[in-house]
């Protein structure tokens, strides 16, 4: 059996094939070494007891990356597993900063919206969730987002002379948001008509009250960490009346979450314990 030494490591690199070369030299020697292995041979261990008289070691399995979704399903947390999966087997697509933030203008490729998996019917499951909705419920129409209703309404020719001719009740409506099942016409509906939104679990302190009356980390918190809930106007009425005035209804608004699923800081993105 060779004896031990100890190493000074002046450099690793690592390979596209999965291997690492670490260098270094003999710590008291000039006597220079270069080790390459798999990162999964680098990163096992074993554990030998610091006693003469036992022999005995013990073999410690290497927990990889691909075990969180094992261990998230040992927890409970389902939803996390699933997003964590879709994760690691997914294409690789670069978030920049960016995109951090500003879902309208985002890549595309980021988009991985999916109505059937995370949809309200589990979102509803948990309290600070429907806070969220309530508070959107009461507050989305307020004095500062009529102005950017305004401006939106503008910008869509709501009040265009064209959309008014052939209506008996010069009567403007728009649907064009119904259906907001594909994340294209979601990501629409949010840069052209979100008005409102409500975060949950957004910072430390949050995140504490959280932890502390939940009991701890749940499902929601381990798929989404920190995200918003976000009103956007679904369906709205513009009647023309006498000279410049207008009635505008809005109808109906869709609500939705919106996470990046990232760690780029700042802002506080905290990776849990």
């Amino acid at each position: 059996m060779a004896d031990d030494y100890k190493v000074l490591v002046t450099n690793i690199n690592y390979h596209t094939d999965g291997t690492i070369t670490v260098r270094g030299t003999k710590q008291g020697t000039r006597e220079a070494f270069t080790l390459r292995c798999t990162a999964e041979q680098l990163c096992r261990s074993t554990l030998t007891p610091n006693n003469s008289t036992n022999q005995t070691s013990t073999s410690v399995p290497l927990f990889k990356l691909t075990d969180i979704p094992s261990a998230m399903r040992a927890k409970g947390w389902h939803m996390a597993a699933y997003l964590n999966e879709k994760w690691l087997t997914s294409n690789s697509v670069v978030m920049t900063n960016t995109d951090k933030g500003n879902w309208a203008t985002s890549n595309p490729a980021l988009n991985y919206y999916d109505p059937t998996i995370f949809n309200h019917t589990w979102l509803s499951n948990f309290a600070r969730y429907n806070n969220a909705i309530e508070y959107l419920t009461h507050n989305t129409i307020t004095n500062n987002s009529k102005d950017v209703i305004l401006r939106y309404l503008f910008s869509h020719g709501a009040f265009s002379n064209s959309n008014f001719s052939n209506s008996k009740v010069n009567l403007y409506s728009n649907r064009n948001y119904k259906n907001v099942n594909s994340g294209n016409s979601c990501q629409l509906l949010h840069r052209d008509w979100q008005i409102q939104l409500s975060r949950v679990d957004n910072g430390r302190f949050d995140k504490g009250w959280t932890y502390v009356t939940e009991g701890g980390i749940d499902d929601l918190w381990a798929t989404f960490g920190s995200f918003a809930v976000y009103s956007a106007i679904a369906d709205y009425s513009v009647i023309a009346l006498v000279g410049d005035w207008f009635q505008i209804t809005i109808e109906s608004i869709v609500c939705y979450i919106v996470d990046s699923y990232d760690y780029i800081p700042p802002p506080d993105d905290y990776l849990g314990h």
